[in-house]
């Protein structure tokens, strides 16, 4: 009766350890990708002349190409840019190291939106950072969450693929959480969707506000 009571006990003392190693992944890659914004947002001010005005030129030439184009364009091209990213943490999880690649696309992530904010107010002061979160700043940080949790399943999926190379066993196994992983993916393909759809609305809707160009 007693080793009953015990293998129940450990069994229930089991449940929170899952849940906390799931928050500490989430909390890992957020850490990850809070870093790469940070670093994003402090480049442009270390980087020389010559790189600064390259970027802020790549800004401009991106405003002028969205003022020429329709809502479809807008949302096709947001959703690809939001899709090929996530995807790169699909491939990774299917690869027994992917773990060690799995963290930078958080990273770049990052930095990508933090260079995008640092540019943004460099030439167009509290206006183009006012721009920046009404129309950029949801589907950025929509993608970054998804990112995230992308993270967190290819990580596992990594883990296990390796563990089932020292192993002969759990082809099945391994049959049945590949449908689960393909099937997880395309459930985080509709956050990716309807954040291209708000980022595309949110200019039409807005752009005409700041008049950056």
């Amino acid at each position: 009766m007693i080793l009953k009571k015990s293998v129940v006990i450990r069994r229930k003392s089991l449940k929170p350890i899952v849940s906390i190693n799931w928050d500490y992944k989430v909390i890992i890659f957020f850490i990850i990708f809070v870093c790469g914004l940070i670093f994003g947002i402090t480049i442009i001010k270390n980087t020389d002349k010559n790189t600064s005005q390259f970027l802020f030129g790549i800004l401009k030439r991106n405003l002028l190409a969205l003022k020429g184009c329709n809502f479809l364009n807008n949302a096709c091209s947001t959703f690809l840019l939001s899709f090929l990213t996530v995807f790169a943490v699909f491939i990774f999880g299917q690869c027994s190291i992917g773990v060690a690649f799995v963290s930078l696309v958080p990273l770049l992530w990052g930095v990508f939106t933090g260079i995008g904010i640092s540019c943004y107010y460099s030439i167009y002061n509290f206006n183009g950072l006012s721009y920046f979160a009404i129309i950029n700043l949801p589907f950025y940080a929509i993608t970054a969450a998804t990112i995230i949790k992308g993270c967190c399943i290819s990580t596992k999926m990594s883990n296990e693929i390796f563990l089932s190379l020292l192993t002969d066993e759990r082809k099945k196994q391994e049959n049945n959480a590949f449908k689960q992983y393909c099937l997880t993916y395309l459930v985080l393909l509709i956050p990716l969707l309807l954040s291209a759809l708000l980022k595309a609305s949110s200019y039409k809707l807005f752009s005409d506000l700041f008049n950056l160009v």
